[in-house]
């Protein structure tokens, strides 16, 4: 025997509505989360990359400044190059008036100069511990010198061999030595007139140095 069914033909249709309603509540609730999520992920991601970003700014304006300063370095540097290069030429300058005051000090009180002269010698020389190490031709460099000559009197030869003694001793005079030796009579005097040479290193120290 069929079941009556008491319920009206909509009811059926209101329950299914009904689920409906409550699926794409459910629906768009599961969606605005989705969307809040992937909007706060976005944010995050943005904030993240302006900060990348900020550090990319700060670095390249650090580099920038680095760049700034190795630039001045070089023009400093090649300055300097410039300014060594035109020692090198001139050589070292030596303070005559230092030189003489130096050279009257180690004169005895007896003795007189009568004549200083002075010229500079260029000679190219091989570079020290390269000559004979290859086949190649040695590298050559400007060797330049002062040449000192001082001519005096001085009662007997002894107080020229002092004076050439004390000359020696003095770390910036190279090769000293006695040029000439000679008895000499000036105003009934018999005194020893002789010449004494030396030189003075003109060239530019080695860098570093």
């Amino acid at each position: 025997m069929r079941e009556l069914e008491f319920l009206p033909d909509w009811y059926p249709q209101t329950r299914r509505r009904k689920r409906m309603v409550v699926l794409q509540a459910y629906m768009t609730v599961i969606l605005a989360c989705g969307l809040g999520l992937f909007m706060f992920l976005s944010q995050r991601n943005v904030r993240a990359a302006e900060a990348e970003l900020n550090l990319i700014h700060n670095d390249l304006n650090q580099t920038a400044s680095d760049l700034k300063k190795l630039d001045e370095l070089l023009a400093l540097k090649s300055q300097l190059q410039q300014k060594r290069q035109v020692i090198d030429k001139l050589g070292t300058y030596v303070d005559v008036t230092r030189m003489m005051s130096s050279i009257e000090q180690l004169m005895p009180r007896e003795m007189a100069l009568v004549g200083l002269s002075m010229k500079t010698v260029e000679q190219l020389r091989a570079i020290p511990g390269l000559a004979g190490v290859s086949i190649k031709k040695p590298e050559m460099r400007l060797d330049r010198r002062l040449e000192v000559a001082v001519r005096g009197v001085a009662p007997t030869h002894v107080d020229v061999a002092n004076f050439v003694v004390q000359l020696s001793n003095v770390a910036y005079f190279e090769q000293v030595s006695l040029g000439y030796g000679r008895d000499k009579t000036l105003s009934g005097h018999i005194m020893r007139e002789f010449e004494v040479t030396f030189y003075v290193n003109l060239n530019s120290p080695p860098a570093g140095n």
